[in-house]
């Protein structure tokens, strides 16, 4: 499960209702930029505080951690005298190359790195996420939207440490956490029997490499939801002549015939 951060900024008059159900549902940590709103969390979730343009904020003992903002890097030293006590992190706006790669530095180096992507795509969160490996600090991930959250969560099969939302309303909270734990169901397979088979030429090879080590008799589901899933076993079987793939899955291919029917094939 990973860890949930709630942004209350934009909370508006709901915020004291949110805090309530974000204690209740026992996220993580809660983010403003209001030390006051921090001041009745309980010990168990991490008081955050923002800290963006603007006048720096009072010294405060009712935070755990400070996320400065990467245009304030000037101020950091400053920032961290008026809290000793708490984990000096970065926000970075992903937005070109030069931000990427001040986001791949925050995740090596900073307790606590929150990332913002301009991009809808993924990739420079995978980029992040490498360039983290190993190292001791966080990565939160900032979630546009309530549906992204299991996507953040599932990036390179691991996600970042954790994703943080903005909430506004009484129940978003619950969702959040609710997401945060989403695991993929089981699925029952069905036997299947093979009863000809018939040479319809070379046709193509796919070999798929997978993040993950497969073992034996887990591969790839190849087909269609409406007609149905093969399981397609990786070459992880034992082989007589040659050392088993460590994760590699061999789909099935399609030739077509001389009727020009497309024919499924396996190798």
């Amino acid at each position: 499960m990973k860890l949930c951060w709630l942004d209350i900024r934009g909370a508006g008059g709901a915020k004291d209702a949110i805090i309530e159900e974000a204690v209740h549902q026992r996220v993580d940590a809660v983010l403003s930029d209001d030390v006051a709103d921090l001041a009745s969390l309980p010990p168990t979730v991490t008081r955050v505080l923002m800290v963006s343009r603007g006048e720096l904020p009072r010294a405060a003992d009712e935070v755990d951690a400070v996320i400065v903002d990467s245009a304030l890097d000037a101020e950091r030293a400053e920032i961290a005298e008026l809290y000793p006590k708490a984990e000096i992190g970065r926000f970075v706006e992903i937005v070109d190359s030069d931000t990427l790669d001040l986001a791949c530095e925050a995740a090596r180096t900073d307790p606590w790195s929150v990332l913002w992507f301009h991009e809808p795509t993924k990739i420079p969160l995978e980029i992040v996420l490498a360039a983290a490996n190993n190292s001791k600090g966080g990565v939160i991930t900032v979630a546009r939207k309530m549906p992204d959250v299991e996507i953040l969560c599932g990036v390179l099969e691991r996600g970042s440490d954790g994703v943080m939302l903005a909430v506004n309303d009484v129940g978003d909270a619950t969702e959040f956490k609710e997401r945060t734990r989403a695991s993929t169901p089981d699925l029952a397979l069905v036997a299947l029997t093979v009863t000809e088979i018939n040479d319809v030429g070379m046709g193509d090879r796919a070999c798929v490499d997978t993040c993950s080590y497969l073992r034996e008799d887990e591969g790839l589901l190849i087909g269609s939801r409406s007609s149905g899933l093969v399981l397609s076993c990786s070459e992880t079987h034992p082989c007589r002549t040659c050392r088993p793939g460590p994760s590699e899955s061999t789909p099935a291919a399609f030739t077509r015939t001389r009727s020009r029917r497309t024919v499924g094939r396996t190798t």
